[in-house]
C-alpha cells in the first residue's frame, strides 16, 4: 500500500507541475492578449483614462499634428 501511494502522490505532483508551466506558458499570455490593456488594471488602467502616464500624448504634439 505505501508504493501505491508513492505512486500517486509522484504522479499527482507532476501533473501539477505540468499544468503550472502549461498555464503559465500559454494560458496566462493568451488571456492576456485577449483581454489586450486591461489586463494591467491595478496599475495602467488609469493612466490611458485620464490622459496622464508617460504613455499619454503631450498636448503640444497632438494640437500640431491637427
Amino acid at each position: 500500500p505505501i508504493s501505491f501511494l508513492q505512486q500517486m502522490g509522484f504522479a499527482v505532483a507532476i501533473g501539477i507541475v505540468l499544468s503550472a508551466f502549461v498555464m503559465s506558458m500559454f494560458f496566462v499570455p493568451a488571456l492576456t492578449g485577449l483581454i489586450g490593456h486591461t489586463a494591467w488594471w491595478p496599475g495602467h488602467g488609469d493612466e490611458r483614462r485620464n490622459g496622464g502616464g508617460r504613455h499619454a500624448e503631450p498636448e503640444a504634439a497632438s494640437e500640431a499634428q491637427v
